[in-house]
């Protein structure tokens, strides 16, 4: 990932998801002023994705769980937002063949 002001960007070191691809999607910032950022990683044994959560604050990223999913499932966030006041809304997919919507709060 890339932070900092316009025309001053750096790359700042994330934690992956397993040894597959990682991808990131949105970022917001939440009320406390941590970074959020979503997308999926991908079970090389599988191919599958599974949702990727991660929470920047002072330079640092972190893993943040996600609920557990379907076994066997291909899912993914593709969007985030901060709700004034807080909490936060990321929505993405879900489902083998037949995919669903992925619809995740956090207070």
């Amino acid at each position: 990932m890339t932070a900092g002001a316009p025309g001053a960007l750096s790359i700042a070191a994330t934690p992956n998801a397993g040894s597959g691809e990682n991808d990131v999607f949105a970022a917001t910032t939440a009320s406390d002023g941590s970074t959020w950022a979503v997308g999926w990683d991908i079970d090389i044994s599988t191919g599958n994705h599974n949702p990727l959560i991660l929470q920047g604050g002072s330079g640092v990223w972190s893993l943040v769980s996600s609920p557990a999913l379907a076994a066997g499932s291909d899912s993914g966030f593709s969007a985030i937002t901060a709700i004034p006041g807080g909490g936060m809304w990321a929505v993405g997919v879900t489902g083998a063949g037949k995919v669903s919507t992925l619809i995740e709060y956090h207070p």
